[in-house]
């Protein structure tokens, strides 16, 4: 048997040191502690990097085991864990390395193993500084460290392995290999490629190609040296459509040129063993449920996934998806995929993660049978778990619930465009209600582009003469009308109403929403039909207090304030019922009547319900439009008073509001009735230059507006403004 009087290097690590190596301080740093750690004082001290495939952890060791070599470690093996033939070729490595007693090529692996072990837990080294190190990479099952792992000596025993279970009950130091941060990513991106950031595109392309790759260090390796070694693109720019068409091929390694000496899986190796578990045909106890999970999980957004989510119940899940009923065992399946690091969850919050790039490998390997059931499956439980709008006009006493699952039904979306494209995706109503929802949803947060586009594209896959496409009209018909867009509006509000009239028998609060998006007649419709029905039918199961406000919104228009008055008056009664006392629907009425009171000069009333409005309607959602809208007001009822510094600082709130919410609202019809307004101010007060600056700018964005045939187009000056703007926000 070897016995080491002085340093001497005997090392069976696979791969020379990686020159290239990037970042890591944090983990190497709690390497380093957690090996001298003086704590305790046992002869072996375990610590274990776990984190998911292909996050970096054998790197890390890699790097790790070549500093010790440098700082005067005897013996570093390296024991490769996943397989026992990988663990049987590693001993035995180990054995002839040290030229141990008893070696030959004929051993059995037993042998072998038996003189390793006899070696580490035996030998003295009269040098404690050169204690030998052994890393146990990639491993998957606890019994490789029970039955190799050495229980005595004096050395060092470092482990990589996926599952944070395992690093916890096999090391005394369990240590998680997070991945790469967007900085991080791109540092390393331009590391590889040898050269500096060229330009601020250059820059963007890059962190846009980290962020498809998630910070997965092997991910960010394998496809930076794809760029690098290819002749066909000059830039990281050029290259990013490139990879998003040929992302799957593009996870091997580059078969051109010299092999990567510092590590030799790609990522389809690492996706097969990350999938082995759960997979019967391979693994004959695989949890099925397992499986369904994981199928599920591809269906969303990979951040954030509340459990709540899988919360189903009989009736909308199939027999074979039943353990989402089974607490236990969700629980199983669940915990399965996090002992595979498949998964993560936030010990805080409870939310679930997975990484983006797992998920896209795994969606890949589904079968169509399996998207297509798991696709039903996640339509059904987030058509139940989004809130629907029944007996309501809002959702913004739920935005928190929207809010946690709004990315996931953007992500059903462009799972299901992409099914569409591949002859996959059925038509199903359970895909349109959440999607429905959520646009509504899209709405209250003014995210006016996005929601038009989904709606558009919602369009082109439901029957033309459907309920579901009269309610699709009726969203896009509030959507065009709170950005201006009258004309098309009453086109949606047209097509919504000839289909609900068509059809017999359709939900008599459907038939009244008709009624009251069409005209003033159609408003004194739709109200009698729910006063039809007494209380509490008439407004639990109607919109009644939006029909009146709506028709007193029409009255006012046609100069009948008291009719409008009452209206208003009659709304709020109703509000109070379905909504309670001051909610935001009671700021729509003061902000309605503050208007009439403007309109009869009664300012010091107008001013007084216009802070009231704006209490209301700020509440939650202070850049709403209709918190610049009564801004705008109190900014017109100040200047009729002639108070024009206060109408100016009214309307620099106003214009604020406007400015920031255009990018998602379409277009700056809201920014140019407000300029126009403090144009007049600054005339006012001599600015000539300021005021024909301002009303360029308004005049210009009105003309071009009105020039789409979208705006209704009017005598009046103010009403010329004011119709670039909703209904609801004038």
């Amino acid at each position: 048997m070897l016995e080491l009087d002085a340093p001497a290097s005997y090392s069976t690590i696979p791969y020379q040191r990686n020159h290239g190596f990037y970042g890591r301080e944090d983990q190497l740093r709690e390497l380093n502690e957690a090996f001298q750690d003086q704590s305790s004082s046992p002869e072996i001290r375990t610590v274990a990097l776990w984190g998911a495939g292909g996050i970096g952890k054998s790197q890390v060791a890699l790097e790790y085991a070549h500093q010790r070599c440098n700082s005067g470690t005897s013996v570093v093996l390296w024991i490769s864990s996943e397989t026992e033939g990988e663990v049987a070729k590693s001993i035995r490595e180990a054995a002839e390395k040290l030229q141990l007693d008893g070696y030959s090529e004929t051993n059995t692996q037993e042998k072998n193993r038996h003189l390793v072990l006899q070696w580490l837990q035996t030998t003295t080294l009269t040098i404690l500084e050169t204690k030998w190190l052994i890393i146990f990479d990639n491993v998957e099952d606890d019994r490789v460290l029970i039955d190799n792992q050495p229980k005595v000596g004096q050395g060092d025993v470092l482990i990589t392995c996926r599952s944070k279970p395992l690093a916890e009950s096999l090391a005394m130091f369990p240590i998680e290999v997070t991945k790469f941060s967007i900085d991080e990513s791109t540092a390393l991106i331009f590391q590889i490629l040898n050269r500096p950031a060229a330009n601020t595109e250059e820059i963007q392309a890059a962190d846009a190609l980290a962020e498809q790759l998630g910070g997965l260090a092997l991910a960010i390796d394998i496809i930076t040296k794809n760029i690098k070694t290819s002749r066909r693109f000059n830039s990281i720019a050029e290259f990013l459509p490139f990879y998003e068409q040929n992302r799957r091929a593009l996870g091997k390694r580059h078969r051109r040129g010299i092999r990567d000496i510092t590590y030799s899986k790609d990522l389809d190796t690492v996706w097969e063993t990350a999938f082995a578990t759960i997979d019967s045909n391979i693994n004959p106890n695989a949890n099925p449920d397992a499986v369904r999970l994981m199928d599920v999980l591809c269906f969303l957004a990979p951040e954030a996934i509340p459990q709540w989510l899988f919360q189903g119940n009989e009736e909308n899940i199939p027999e074979h998806w039943q353990f989402l009923t089974d607490d236990e065992r969700f629980e199983k399946a669940k915990l399965e995929l996090l002992d595979l690091s498949l998964i993560k969850i936030n010990v805080e919050t409870g939310l679930i993660s997975i990484h983006r790039l797992v998920q896209q490998a795994y969606f890949d390997q589904m079968t169509a049978e399996a998207r297509l059931s798991a696709f039903h499956v996640i339509c059904a439980l987030l058509r139940k778990a989004f809130p629907d709008r029944e007996g309501e006009t809002h959702l913004f006493k739920r935005w928190a619930i929207c809010e946690q699952l709004h990315q996931h039904v953007q992500a059903l979306c462009k799972v299901y465009a992409w099914m569409k494209d591949n002859e996959l995706a059925p038509r199903s109503s359970t895909y349109q209600t959440p999607i429905r929802d959520d646009i509504w949803y899209m709405l209250e947060l003014q995210q006016f582009i996005g929601a038009e586009s989904l709606i558009k594209s919602l369009l082109l896959d439901i029957d033309t003469d459907s309920l579901e496409r009269a309610r699709m009209n009726r969203i896009l018909m509030g959507l065009f009308e709170r950005t201006g867009r009258s004309v098309r509006a009453l086109e949606c509000a047209k097509i919504e109403f000839d289909i609900f009239v068509s059809l017999d028998g359709p939900e008599e609060n459907d038939l009244a929403n008709a009624y009251s998006d069409i005209a003033l007649d159609y408003l004194n419709k739709a109200t009698d039909i729910a006063l039809s029905h007494p209380e509490p039918g008439c407004y639990r199961a109607f919109n009644i207090d939006r029909f009146l406000r709506n028709r007193g919104r029409t009255k006012m228009q046609l100069k009948d304030f008291d009719g409008a008055l009452d209206d208003f008056a009659k709304a709020e009664y109703y509000q109070a019922k379905v909504h309670g006392e001051d909610s935001h629907y009671d700021g729509e009425t003061k902000h309605e009547r503050a208007k009439i009171a403007a309109l009869q000069m009664k300012l010091e009333e107008a001013a007084t319900l216009n802070d009231e409005a704006m209490r209301l309607v700020r509440e939650g959602k202070p850049t709403h439009a209709s918190v610049s809208a009564s801004h705008y007001r109190q900014g017109c009822v100040r200047l009729l008073a002639g108070k024009y510094d206060d109408a100016l600082q009214e309307l620099h709130k106003a214009h604020a509001i406007c400015q920031l919410n255009e990018p998602t609202r379409g277009n700056a019809g809201e920014s140019a009735r407000v300029m126009w307004r403090m144009a007049q101010i600054y005339e006012h007060d001599g600015k000539v230059d300021e005021a024909r600056t301002f009303l360029d700018v308004a005049e210009k964005i009105r003309n071009d507006l009105l020039a789409t045939g979208d705006y209704a187009q009017v005598e009046d000056v103010e009403d010329s403004w004011d119709c670039l703007v909703g209904l609801l926000y004038r």
